[in-house]
């Protein structure tokens, strides 16, 4: 009696008949059976195709998942223990002051200057040497002719350069917030001085005679006139003196 082994095909097994193994090959794409004189020798075919079906399923399911990798071994570095320790202190950057502190050092001297100009002619001129410093000025100014801030202000600044000279001073900074003072004497007066005191037009510079006495008191001096500040101690000076009427 013959058995046909069907190792792939819709369903693998053994049949007795012919008719039962073409209903598992037929229209079955790479149907493998077979026919043989013992149910044995079908029984080892049909289990071969499926040992070798199941070797090839559980490969193609290896080979899908992703290979597992060991764990890079972990490595602890051992720092000295100076170094674990030691900190770097932050670099704090000191801010310089805009201004610098008034006084007196040796031959050098910072002051602050400022004035004030009432109607009426009040005026007054503060000379700043420091805090409860002898050398502090507050005066009442009186001068000839029309009296404005400007002029004031040059004369408070002559004030303070002779006061400098007074104490042996050789370098000075001026501190005042007239900037008509400043410019005059960092870009105009020299201009002035070589054109006879007379403007870049051919005019008698404006309020000559008191912007002369303060180049008369700058001869001899290295000054440095800075801009600045407003208000402050040498303003309190100036209307100090202004009210002493």
């Amino acid at each position: 009696m013959p058995f046909y082994a069907v190792k792939v095909g819709k369903k693998p097994g053994v049949y007795k008949t012919w008719a039962e193994c073409q209903q598992q090959t037929v229209s079955f794409t790479g149907a493998q059976f077979k026919k043989f004189d013992t149910a044995q020798e079908a029984e080892e075919f049909v289990n071969k195709g499926a040992a070798v079906k199941n070797l090839a399923a559980s490969n193609a399911a290896a080979s899908s998942k992703p290979a597992k990798t060991a764990p890079a071994p972990s490595v602890q570095v051992k720092r000295p223990a100076t170094e674990l320790t030691e900190t770097v202190p932050e670099k704090k950057t000191e801010k310089k002051p805009k201004f610098a502190p008034p006084g007196l050092v040796g031959k050098t001297a910072v002051v602050y200057i400022d004035a004030v100009c009432y109607v009426k002619g009040r005026c007054g001129v503060g000379v700043f040497w420091g805090e409860d410093s002898p050398r502090n000025i507050s005066e009442q100014l009186l001068i000839e002719g029309t009296p404005t801030m400007n002029r004031v202000a040059v004369h408070a600044a002559a004030r303070a350069l002779r006061q400098a000279k007074e104490l042996g001073v050789e370098s000075i900074t001026i501190n005042t917030p007239n900037s008509f003072v400043v410019q005059s004497m960092t870009q105009w007066a020299s201009k002035w001085l070589q054109n006879g005191w007379k403007t870049t037009k051919g005019k008698p510079v404006t309020n000559a005679a008191d912007l002369q006495e303060l180049a008369q008191e700058a001869d001899g001096l290295d000054i440095e006139w800075v801009l600045g500040p407003k208000g402050g101690d040498a303003s309190r000076l100036a209307n100090e003196g202004a009210r002493n009427v």
